[in-house]
């Protein structure tokens, strides 16, 4: 009677410890309609794991129970899988992704005529910001480029316009995500969250799915990010 409750008490143990720790899973995505499955983005979001589908939708990631699995690629929908105990015993689970429908942009023809030159200043207007405007104004002329050009005050403008775009940019991270997004889902110390925000803002990626208000995206470009960024700043948490 002892060994049997010995044997069960081991099993358990072993079950728990297997549950807890991260082991390579075999996973593999289906698509219903047929639609290319090949590199499909697969970040694990509670390990910061990353793995990209080969081209029958074969992908091995680290990862244990309960850890959830984020998937992207532009031809499809966003999907989110979380482990299960049982996947832990499977030799290949599956997961089917959804494609997007394919919109085409609605095409409205009138009778009414625009005069062409009327069309054409429609179409060029642009609103400058401030620097822009004063990097317009250092371009324009006939002599006003080349002095400009010597004198280095076009490349000056040039960086006040970078940096007038990147403070403007950074307004618009500090209101999507709160502080603790940064310190507890990326594992980024609390003394290095500005840090990182301006480190965000500096790839193209993450900036492109900022502009388009892309809230999962954004999370998983700033996933990938924060393994990059603690691998150059790991001296400085040690």
């Amino acid at each position: 009677m002892k060994r049997n409750n010995f044997i069960i008490a081991a099993f358990l143990v072993l079950s728990a410890t297997l549950f807890a720790q991260d082991m390579k899973l075999h996973f593999r995505v289906i698509s219903a309609d047929s639609t290319s499955v090949n590199r499909i983005n697969v970040v694990n979001l509670t390990n910061e794991k990353s793995a990209t589908t080969a081209f029958n939708g074969d992908f091995i990631i680290a990862a244990k129970t309960g850890d959830v699995l984020f998937l992207q690629k532009e031809t499809f929908e966003y999907r989110h899988y979380t482990v299960q105990p049982d996947d832990l015993q499977k030799s290949e689970i599956l997961i089917t992704m959804v494609s997007k429908p394919i919109q085409l942009e609605e095409v409205i023809i009138t009778q009414r005529a625009i005069p062409d030159d009327l069309l054409k200043m429609h179409k060029d207007h642009k609103k400058f910001t401030p620097a822009e405007r004063k990097l317009y104004t250092a371009k324009a002329g006939v002599l006003d480029p080349l002095v400009n050009w010597m004198s280095g005050r076009t490349t000056m403008l040039k960086k006040e316009v970078d940096v007038e775009l990147k403070e403007r940019l950074l307004a618009r991270l500090e209101i999507t995500f709160e502080d603790s997004f940064y310190t507890d889902q990326l594992g980024i110390p609390e003394a290095y969250v500005g840090d990182f925000k301006r480190y965000l803002i500096d790839d193209e990626a993450f900036v492109m799915q900022l502009r388009a208000k892309n809230k999962p995206l954004m999370k998983f470009e700033a996933a990938k990010l924060a393994t990059s960024y603690k691998q150059l700043m790991s001296s400085v948490f040690k």
